[in-house]
């Protein structure tokens, strides 16, 4: 494994999450040998919790590889000195990683609605660890990282990469050799390569668990609509449905009902849930069969409008339970009056 390479162009940053993983036998990993390696992308980021120090990443590569995608980025202090170069943001509950893998980058597919996570492997994360990611020396010579994904669909020629949360670099090049390019014209010391888990592990990795489905929302005086690749659900305002305290349906929720059955005739699937929702004000029981009133009239209107036999439906009133904005303020009580239609669109789960 090859000591130095270069790097062009002054690193800059992205936050990095850590997760302590043990290492993996590492037996396949690409050798750059002697080509430079590639500056594609970089940005800066100051850490609050590290005194406001600034980190620096760049992104080198993002590459085909057996079994899998492998993204190579480095890291490096702003000064000489400072040693904390992998500050990532704390993972969320959702997240399946080690609590000191360096793992928060993903890969976003924005065309398909599809977000990768690195490939975990018998409990460890596909990833770089922390302690990987020191300075190689006092001088702040970058450190380079890893991780790996799933394979990319074949008609993926550029990638969009999100590092910690808070840096996108778009439109990288998804090559099958890494690295591949030239440096930049005043290159920069970069630290040694890092080595790959093994064929048969990143074969082993969990896919499913590593591909997650984007949503897409809009919102509209009349709704608010969650789209993602599996389900779509759209929030109807109740205000423009009903009157003030009311459960019957007025005038102008036919539009915006003709609106949802046009969606759900052409790709529904499943059962087609309903779910009326209210404010605070008013007592919890009065609250709680204005909602489940609302969601039934909802459901007696917009039913006679599908003609798709692929769906079933179900209501429930949640009261004023589950809100979504403040209810201490007219426009948090607004949003939280609410009728959502959601259902399946027959994407893979």
């Amino acid at each position: 494994m090859t000591a130095r390479r270069y790097l062009g162009i002054a690193l800059a940053t992205a936050a990095a999450l850590a997760t302590a993983t043990p290492a993996l036998a590492a037996t396949s990993s690409p050798d750059p040998g002697a080509q430079p390696v590639p500056l594609l992308g970089t940005t800066s980021y100051r850490v609050v919790a590290l005194d406001a120090k600034e980190i620096r990443v760049g992104m080198l590569a993002v590459a085909r590889i057996a079994h899998g995608t492998v993204v190579y980025y480095a890291l490096a202090p702003n000064k000489t000195g400072d040693a904390e170069v992998f500050a990532m943001d704390t993972p969320s509950l959702k997240d399946p990683f080690p609590a000191m893998a360096a793992a928060k980058i993903d890969i976003v597919d924005a065309k398909d609605g599809v977000l990768y996570q690195p490939l975990m492997a018998g409990g460890h994360c596909l990833c770089s660890d922390t302690a990987d990611l020191q300075p190689t020396d006092a001088s702040g010579t970058p450190t380079v990282g890893y991780a790996v994904f799933p394979e990319l669909p074949a008609d993926i020629t550029q990638a969009t990469v999100r590092f910690g949360h808070r840096a996108f670099f778009t439109g990288l090049p998804v090559t099958d050799t890494v690295p591949a390019g030239t440096t930049a014209a005043a290159p920069v010391p970069l630290g040694e390569w890092p080595e790959l888990p093994t064929e048969e592990t990143i074969a082993a990795g969990d896919v499913k668990q590593a591909t997650r489905p984007l949503t897409t929302n809009t919102a509209e005086p009349t709704a608010a609509t969650s789209v993602s690749p599996t389900r779509t659900t759209v929030a109807l305002a109740s205000d423009v449905l009903f009157a003030t305290d009311h459960s019957d349906l007025n005038a102008k929720a036919t539009d915006a009902l003709s609106a949802v059955a046009d969606e759900m005739n052409a790709k529904g699937q499943g059962t087609v849930t309903i779910d009326g929702y209210t404010d605070d004000v008013g007592t919890d029981a009065h609250n709680q069969a204005l909602s489940e009133a609302r969601a039934a009239s909802v459901l007696k209107a917009l039913k006679p409008l599908v003609t798709n036999p692929d769906v079933t439906f179900t209501t429930a009133g949640h009261g004023e339970n589950d809100p979504v904005a403040d209810n201490g303020t007219a426009e948090g009580r607004q949003q939280n009056r609410r009728v959502t239609v959601s259902f399946e669109t027959g994407a893979e789960q």
